[in-house]
C-alpha cells in the first residue's frame, strides 16, 4: 500500500522546478556548471519493482549537459526506518532498466546517457549501507586491487535527512518544508514543532500558493494521531499564511474524515459480502452432504460452519472423491 510520504514526495519533487531545486542543493559543485537544470523534464516511467513498492517511490528526469549530451537523474525516495544493505545492487538494476528503456526510445543509439542516481532517505537510523556496488563485491582488498577494472563500480548519491540539521532547512521554502516533514514525521512532538516552522510555511506558500498549505496539512493529518492536529494547523497556517489558509485546513480535514468514513463503510460492505459468501457456501455444502450421505452429524455440521471460504471451496471440489462425510472433511 502506498505510504502518505509517497504522495507528498511525488507531488513536490515530481515537478521539474522543485526537482531542479533539490538537485542544485545536492549535486557536486563541479558537476553543476555542466548541467542544464532549467531544461529538466520528467520522464513518465517507474523502475521500482513490486517487491519494493512499499519501501520506495521513484522519479526520473531528463535534460542535457550544456555541451549537448543527454543526462538522466534518477531520484529514489527511501522511507523505511530500516537501512537497505543492498541498495547499491538495487540502484544498479534500476540504472540498467533505465538504459534499456532509453534504448527502446532511441534504437539508433550506439552510446548510453549518463544516469545519475540519488537516494533521499528519512529513516530514524543513519544510513550505513555501501554507496557503491563495488563495495558489495566480496573480495579481500588485495584481490580487489589485483582484479582492477573487473570489479564494477556504480555509486549513488545519498541524502540522509537525519544528517541534515534543521537550521539548514528552516531558511528554505517548499522543498525545505517537505524535507522537514519527512525528517520529523515519526516524532510525537511533531505538532509542537510546527510553530517553529512558520517562516518555512510562509515561504512555501509564497512559492506554491495555498497548494503548499494543502500538501502540508494532508501529510501531517495522515501521519499524526494527535487529536490537536486541525486546531494546531489552523493556528500555525493562519499566522504563517493568512486567514484563507484556515479554510484550506478545514477543507482537507473534512475530506480526510469523509474518506475515512467511506473506507469504513466499504470495509463493512466487504465484510458483509464475505460473510454472505461464507453462509452461501456452508449452506450449499451441507445440502449436498445430506443428499448424498443422509443426515449430517452435529460434529460435521460444526466443522463446516467453522471452515473458511478456501476450505469450503476445496471440500466442494473434492466432494465426489470422498466416500463419507468424515473422509471429505479430513482430506
Amino acid at each position: 500500500m502506498s505510504q502518505p510520504h509517497d504522495r507528498l514526495f511525488k507531488d513536490v519533487f515530481g515537478e521539474p522546478r522543485y526537482a531542479a531545486q533539490h538537485l542544485r542543493e545536492s549535486l557536486p559543485a563541479d558537476l553543476l556548471p555542466w548541467v542544464d537544470l532549467d531544461g529538466l523534464e520528467r520522464v513518465d516511467a517507474s523502475f521500482v519493482d513490486a517487491e519494493l513498492s512499499e519501501r520506495h517511490a521513484d522519479l526520473l528526469f531528463a535534460t542535457r549537459l550544456k555541451s549537448g549530451e543527454d543526462i538522466l537523474f534518477y531520484l529514489l525516495f527511501e522511507h523505511q526506518s530500516t537501512v537497505d544493505p543492498l541498495m547499491a545492487w538495487r540502484i544498479l538494476q534500476y540504472v540498467v532498466l533505465i538504459w534499456a528503456h532509453w534504448l527502446q526510445e532511441h534504437p539508433e543509439a550506439r552510446r548510453l546517457p549518463m544516469v545519475y542516481p540519488l537516494v533521499l532517505y528519512h529513516g530514524q537510523r543513519r544510513w550505513s549501507a555501501p554507496l557503491d556496488i563495488a563495495d558489495l563485491v566480496d573480495l579481500p582488498a588485495p584481490a580487489r586491487a589485483a582484479a582492477g577494472g573487473a570489479v564494477p563500480s556504480l555509486r549513488y548519491q545519498l541524502g540522509d535527512l537525519s544528517d541534515t540539521p534543521d537550521e539548514a532547512l528552516t531558511s528554505g521554502a517548499l522543498v525545505a518544508m517537505v524535507k522537514l516533514l519527512f525528517k520529523h514525521y515519526q516524532e510525537p512532538d511533531l505538532l509542537d514543532r510546527l510553530p517553529e516552522w512558520t517562516g518555512v510555511f510562509a515561504r512555501a506558500a509564497q512559492e506554491g500558493g495555498l497548494r503548499a498549505v494543502e500538501l502540508a496539512t494532508r501529510h501531517i493529518l495522515k501521519v499524526t494521531v494527535d487529536t490537536r492536529g486541525v486546531a494546531v494547523l489552523e493556528a500555525v497556517m493562519g499566522e504563517a499564511v493568512g486567514a484563507e489558509s484556515r479554510n484550506v485546513v478545514k477543507s482537507v480535514a473534512d475530506q480526510l474524515e469523509a474518506r475515512g468514513r467511506e473506507e469504513g463503510r466499504e470495509e463493512g460492505r466487504e465484510e458483509g459480502r464475505e460473510e454472505g459468501r461464507l453462509l452461501q457456501s456452508r449452506t450449499f455444502l451441507l445440502r449436498m452432504l445430506e443428499r448424498r450421505f443422509g443426515e449430517v452429524s452435529d460434529e460435521a455440521r460444526a466443522c463446516v460452519n467453522a471452515a473458511d471460504l478456501d476450505t469450503l471451496t476445496r471440500w466442494v471440489d473434492d466432494f465426489f472423491l470422498a466416500d463419507s462425510v468424515e473422509a471429505l472433511l479430513h482430506r
